[in-house]
């Protein structure tokens, strides 16, 4: 598996949050797209941050993994959707990954209109700390 990071140090922003959850949301969404490998691509994993103006940073979550089936994209984040045999936690991630963004005042969603070459994208925005 390889995971690529662009424009992530080199960024000051600094986002209104609790660090631990949301590295825990982030971690849903790369376990997400690990199991979506399901053992049988090597795995890429593409990780970008931008300014969305002066509020919002976004984060871009894509992958090269089996991509999501258009029939689903819209319940991706709800409790119970999965695209895994069902077992333990499986349609729990996305769906806390969701639930803790928006606590942080942010969002999710499936990115059909990106600009990667990638099969699937899942974007985060996240309000930027406001500067006293």
């Amino acid at each position: 598996m390889n995971i690529n990071y662009n424009n992530l140090k080199s960024s000051q922003t600094k986002i209104k949050c609790n660090p631990l959850e949301i590295y825990e949301a982030c971690s849903h969404i790369i376990q997400n797209s690990i199991d979506a490998s399901q053992g049988q691509i090597p795995i890429e994993i593409y990780i970008s941050t931008a300014n969305h103006g002066e509020d919002f940073v976004d984060i871009h979550f894509c992958d090269n993994g089996s991509g999501i089936q258009d029939s689903i994209k819209d319940k991706i984040f709800d409790v119970m959707t999965t695209t895994k045999v069902t077992g333990a936690n499986a349609g729990f991630g996305l769906a806390h990954a969701k639930e803790t963004l928006e606590d942080h005042e942010g969002k999710i969603w499936v990115n059909t209109d990106h600009n990667f070459a990638y099969k699937t994208c899942i974007s985060v925005q996240l309000p930027k700390l406001k500067q006293v």
